[in-house]
């Protein structure tokens, strides 16, 4: 058994990204997001990902994967 992780090319927020996390849990976390925060809204290929959802739907090469997550600012 390997402790090798692949990195996996995905979309993110639009953009190229490569990624080691295999949940939207884990790439939150790998992001820096904390995932308790309110507000956070996550979708994988354009379908809306629920909270409850985000440690059980796997992240796989070529998702497109937005995160929209309230900051302050004006």
């Amino acid at each position: 058994m390997s402790d090798s992780k692949t990195i996996v090319p995905i979309r993110l927020n639009g953009k190229a990204y490569g990624t080691m996390a295999t949940t939207i849990a884990a790439l939150l976390a790998e992001r820096g997001i904390d995932a308790s925060r309110p507000g956070i809204a996550v979708a994988a290929n354009q379908k809306v990902v629920k909270r409850s959802d985000w440690a059980a739907t796997p992240v796989s090469a070529n998702d497109d994967i937005e995160i929209v997550q309230p900051f302050q600012g004006g």
